[in-house]
């Protein structure tokens, strides 16, 4: 009876350590499947794991994670988080590195420490870069970066996140990395003017965020499938879509002007888009919208809109709606600027116009109650969305939205409470199969 039982206790064991029986190649790659910090105590197991985490080959190093139990800000962490960064890219042993991603916080004489970042990322042959300096939300990064000369001959993925890349070396990076598929630049101060011209010609996702001294984009891309453009400060940008045939997903975005100028930038490809997202601010008491035109593609729309109660109706924005005769998703999201509760006003004749595609309406930041406008809107979409599967309504949980903001957890309970009674009570004339969702 002994042997058996020997047998498999050894058959237990053996159970017990297969990971041993795993090559390094498949521990590193499970070993990225964790973050940093969980990658790297691995090495505490056994000797063999002491330098597994050591040879990732995607790097993520975010310091607001790290240090997330501190309660200092960021920003003020910096003489801890820069050399925490060095350390890791020193200890790095692998020849290459797929993806790297470096959220920190530089002040002073630390942004120097960039370049040698950058330099890292060339040497192991970076195929996705991404630096995030912004850090702290609340504090803003001021200084002037220059990309090394030695263009990057791997990269296809490029993120500047607050790193204040020039004109000269965005052209720069944009004639020598012929494989970059997706850029992003959010935050610089020096970007004043940004040309695409037929290179990269790989070229499939740009995004522009943020950059306010931006006077002009050019963009001239054969493969160019999705453009992101957030305008913020003074300037009004001239965006020149000269060549995109293959552009089918856009999101453009306003913070101070009406998004009219940028809309009508890329009028030539309005019949091709198949998903359009637009931010509008509407907290003005007239703003004037551009004249939708016909989307004979489009089947995902969002919009977002900042508004205020007393403001202009949110039924202008139903021709965008009604020029989209294929739309199959609607996505509506308020953020309130400024909210009077006891204002009130008799509700617009909401047009009859039948919408036979649309199946799915996510309506975020509704009020209800006295405030008309969220309410007109919503009916709009119940009468007419004649085959809704389902529409899903978020109501407003936020109590800082406004002036007239109530502190009190039990009052701000009562009014989430009528809130839901309101959705409810829209949600009854939903068309007959429609499902409604109050979250």
């Amino acid at each position: 009876m002994a042997e058996p039982k020997v047998k498999e206790d050894n058959h237990i064991e053996e159970d017990q350590d297969r990971i041993s029986q795993l090559n390094n190649e498949i521990l590193i790659l499970i070993l990225s499947l964790l973050s940093l910090m969980e990658a790297g105590r691995t090495c505490v197991l056994s000797k063999r794991w002491t330098n597994l985490w050591k040879n990732l080959r995607c790097l993520h190093i975010d310091c607001e994670a790290a240090f997330k139990k501190s309660q200092t800000p960021l920003r003020h962490l910096a003489h801890k988080t820069v050399p925490w960064v060095n350390q890791v890219l020193q200890l790095h042993q692998g020849s290459s590195v797929d993806e790297l991603k470096i959220r920190s916080c530089l002040v002073g004489k630390d942004v120097d420490q960039v370049d040698n970042w950058v330099e890292f990322a060339m040497q192991k042959r970076v195929k996705r870069l991404e630096l995030d300096l912004k850090g702290d939300i609340s504090y803003h990064h001021d200084f002037k970066y220059v990309f090394p000369a030695k263009p990057f001959k791997f990269i296809t993925h490029l993120s500047l996140i607050y790193v204040n890349v020039s004109c000269e070396v965005m052209k720069q990076l944009l004639s020598h990395c012929q494989f970059l598929e997706q850029i992003c630049v959010c935050g610089s101060t020096y970007l004043y003017s940004f040309r695409v011209m037929d290179s990269p010609l790989r070229l499939k996702s740009l995004q522009i965020s943020e950059c306010n001294k931006l006077v002009m984009v050019k963009i001239s891309a054969p493969n160019l499938v999705s453009f992101t453009y957030e305008g913020v400060g003074p300037y009004r940008c001239g965006i020149s879509m000269i060549h995109a045939p293959s552009l089918v997903k856009v999101h453009l975005g306003e913070d101070f002007e009406c998004i009219t100028k940028s809309f009508m930038a890329i009028k030539n490809y309005f019949s091709q888009l198949v998903t359009l997202s637009i931010g509008l601010n509407l907290h003005e008491r007239t703003i004037k919208l551009p004249e939708f035109p016909e989307f004979t593609s489009l089947k995902d729309l969002s919009l977002t809109v900042v508004i205020r109660s007393n403001g202009q109706s949110l039924l202008d924005l139903t021709s965008l709606i009604e020029r989209s005769p294929f739309l199959h998703c609607f996505t509506f999201q308020i953020i309130w600027k400024y909210f009077m509760p006891n204002f009130t006003r008799n509700m617009l004749n909401i047009n009859e116009s039948p919408h036979r595609c649309l199946k799915l309406v996510k309506f975020s930041g509704f009020i209800g109650l006295a405030s008309v406008i969220d309410t007109e809107l919503a009916m709009y979409l119940i009468q007419n969305a004649v085959v809704l599967d389902k529409f899903i309504l978020d109501v407003e949980k936020e109590a800082n939205q406004s002036r007239y903001a109530v502190s009190d957890p039990e009052k701000i309970a009562k009014k989430l409470e009528a809130r839901r009674d309101h959705a409810l009570q829209l949600g009854a004339q939903l068309p007959p199969g429609a499902e409604l969702i109050v979250m």
